[in-house]
Order: C-alpha cells, then sequence, then structure tokens
C-alpha cells in the first residue's frame, strides 16, 4: 500500500516503511521475495536513462533508490550487504525483465 503503482507520491521512507514491515512475515522465502519486490519498485520509480553519464553519482542521488539506501546506511537499518544483496540475488536483472514485460523497458 505505501509503495503501490497508484501512490505516486512515494518516497524513500515510505519504501523504507515497507521494508520494515516485512520482519512480521513468518515465511523466510515469503519475506524474501517481497523484499525483491520492494527494491524492484524503488528501482523502477525512476527514469535511469536521463541521467548525465558525466556526473553520475551525483545523478543517482536523486533517485528513490539511492536515497533508502543512504538514508538506511545512516541510520544503520539496513540489516544486509549491499553487494551480496543486489548480486546474489540478481536485482537489477529481474527489473530489467519486468520492465521489459510491462513495456517500459528502453534499452
Amino acid at each position: 500500500m505505501y509503495i503501490c503503482d497508484e501512490n505516486v507520491l512515494a518516497n524513500e521512507l515510505d519504501f523504507k516503511k515497507a521494508l520494515d514491515l516485512l520482519i512480521y512475515l513468518e515465511d523466510p522465502e515469503e519475506r524474501e521475495s517481497r523484499r525483491l519486490r520492494i527494491w524492484a519498485r524503488a528501482i523502477l520509480r525512476d527514469a535511469w536513462t536521463q541521467f548525465d553519464t558525466d556526473n553520475v553519482l551525483q545523478s543517482i542521488s536523486g533517485t528513490i533508490f539511492f536515497k533508502i539506501i543512504e538514508f538506511s546506511l545512516g541510520t544503520g537499518t539496513i540489516g544486509i550487504d549491499i553487494e551480496v544483496f543486489l548480486f546474489k540475488n540478481n536485482l537489477l536483472t529481474m527489473c530489467c525483465l519486468r520492465r521489459r514485460r510491462s513495456g517500459r523497458f528502453t534499452a
């Protein structure tokens, strides 16, 4: 509900709330599945094709994805290894596939 497609005003705090609520799911597989979907939604919330390639870090710092990570690391609440999370779980690949299926993929 916090991060549904209809909530176009969802920000990093809404996504962080959705991630925080995962602790109440008892099934670890369901929890991990939903965690991946939340991160995928965060990545897909922004248009990644419009960044200044000369200032990549400055460009991505305004994305929901970056803000969630920055906020979580700043408060010490992320609870995961970012590199392992992103690459072990193929989160970036999942986002690309989802965009392709939804017709919003621009490569």
